[in-house]
């Protein structure tokens, strides 16, 4: 709706946040061509809604519906090659133009990961600390399902369309 999400940049306040806030990785404005930002859960949850109108963050369900229809391969969503993703970026064809990027990760107490993996916040809570997230990584060719999400880390968010 245009209301601003905070940037929060320090690693301590990261971690005792319980409203939306985002973050570039390792506080780098420059990695947000290409990788985004990374924003809490509680960004996501947010009744404002983080996505563009006729847009949604999709759900657990929606989630596991991609992965039903490519088969378990998270192949298929990552961008081809080592431009972003470390080597060996196994399995990676882009296939339906996903083109997932290895933003990494914002933890409680610092960045990590960008180049090697890839973590997509659904909308779906798994209780009150918790959500649930799918992500790809550069050593295998699987879309994985995971709930051992604290809230307070930091993930790409990708919007589906109403």
């Amino acid at each position: 709706n245009g209301d601003v999400i905070p940037n929060v940049q320090d690693s301590i306040q990261w971690g005792s946040l319980n409203n939306g806030a985002w973050v570039h990785m390792n506080n780098n404005p420059s990695n947000e061509v290409p990788y985004g930002k990374l924003y809490n859960w509680y960004a996501v949850n947010d009744t404002r809604g983080i996505c563009p109108i006729g847009w949604h963050v999709p759900s657990n369900d929606e989630f596991t519906t991609l992965n039903t229809f490519i088969n378990g391969n998270g192949g298929a969503l990552k961008e081809v090659g080592t431009g972003h993703w470390w080597s060996p970026n196994v399995g990676a064809l882009d296939t339906y133009g996903f083109t997932a990027l290895p933003a990494g990760y914002q933890g409680t107490f610092y960045p990590s990961n960008q180049g090697k993996l890839a973590f997509f916040w659904t909308s779906t809570a798994y209780n009150t600390n918790q959500a649930y997230a799918w992500s790809l990584t550069k050593d295998a060719a699987t879309f994985t399902n995971g709930f051992n999400n604290g809230k307070i880390a930091g993930y790409s968010v990708r919007c589906l369309r109403n």
